[in-house]
């Protein structure tokens, strides 16, 4: 559970939060809790409800949990509309001629966005002597996406077996972009009822 949590945390990205931090914050919104409402009650003589206590207690030691998840669920997004771009200036990068490894550092030097960043860490391990298996690897672990960890996985074999992958970059960028516009367009369908909630 531990491991897994701070796998979130690094998904997340939340610079200098850590799985012990987390956990003190956890106690400390649910102390907060149950000195704060008893008080206010208190202090305005309303009757405490222990249910409602109780489920305030609940959602405050969870909202941690769901600030985490909605930081992946966000960045995520972010990460599956910028692959497309990302996967198409690779390609060109090998069709011309340059190896895996000065594909991505064209891409730290041209790109944008969270794929920059990642791929300009991962470029840094190369440099330091870590194999480039390896820290495509890591990046994938760091980024704990499915659609960029089958990426991954098949430039990997690709490039292990001496196969061009520019074929295989034009597919998954097709492919993730035909994911990403029916993403949109489902957000889309589910307008008409939001809207008819309120009205």
């Amino acid at each position: 559970m531990l491991k897994e949590l701070a796998k979130m945390l690094a998904t997340a990205q939340m610079e200098g939060f850590d799985v012990s931090k987390y956990f003190v914050l956890k106690i400390i919104i649910f102390i907060f809790i149950l000195i704060f409402i008893p008080l206010y009650c208190f202090l305005l003589q309303i009757k405490l409800n222990l249910g409602i206590l109780a489920i305030i207690l609940i959602a405050g030691f969870f909202l941690p949990d769901m600030s985490i998840k909605s930081k992946i669920e966000k960045r995520h997004k972010l990460i599956l509309k910028e692959m497309p771009n990302f996967l198409d200036l690779l390609r060109v990068c090998v069709e011309a001629g340059m190896d895996l490894e000065g594909a991505l550092n064209k891409i730290v030097e041209k790109g944008t966005g969270i794929l920059q960043v990642e791929t300009g860490q991962t470029c840094a391990e190369i440099k330091m002597g870590k194999p480039i298996a390896e820290a495509l690897q890591d990046m994938s672990q760091r980024i704990n996406m499915s659609d960029f960890s089958a990426f991954i996985t098949i430039v990997l074999q690709a490039n292990q077996m001496g196969i061009s992958i520019s074929n295989v970059l034009r597919n998954q960028a097709h492919q993730i972009n035909l994911k990403y516009v029916q993403t949109v367009r489902a957000k889309a369908a589910k307008v008409p009822v939001l809207i008819m909630i309120p009205m």
